[in-house]
């Protein structure tokens, strides 16, 4: 069993480790609800999966743009300032309303999270009937 094993000592660990962004998407969370999958990643991108209608939007806070991926792939990317000059037709307003619903959820639940004081540990509910 020892011969399979390599004649070098292992590299040792680095004590300061670092995200480090080489164009590899990092996902830091994801949630699965009926009408779609979400994604955000580590470089601000939120991408939405619609399943039923095989709709992929991708909204990039560094470049400031919203993308469409159609069930036919294609590829449509807009400005959000031109979208905020031109309006968008319905289907994107349904499509931007929903995301902003599952954005608005994620915040809160974040605030939420961040508001809990974690000096105080929460006492637990006895069920004593008398």
């Amino acid at each position: 069993m020892g011969s399979n094993l390599p004649a070098e000592p292992p590299v040792e660990e680095q004590e300061d480790d670092e995200i480090v962004d080489e164009g590899i998407p990092i996902l830091l969370k994801w949630r699965r609800y009926n009408k779609c999958i979400c994604f955000l990643l580590f470089d601000g991108v939120l991408q939405v999966d619609f399943l039923k209608e095989h709709i992929n939007v991708i909204i990039s806070e560094p470049t400031s743009s919203i993308s469409i991926i159609d069930k036919d792939n294609n590829l449509r990317t807009y400005c959000s300032e031109e979208l905020a000059f031109t309006g968008m037709d319905e289907f994107m307003k349904k499509k931007i309303t929903y995301i902003q619903k599952v954005v608005e959820e994620w915040t809160s639940l974040k605030r939420k999270h961040e508001a809990d004081n974690d000096d105080v540990v929460p006492a637990k509910k006895c069920n004593i009937y008398k």
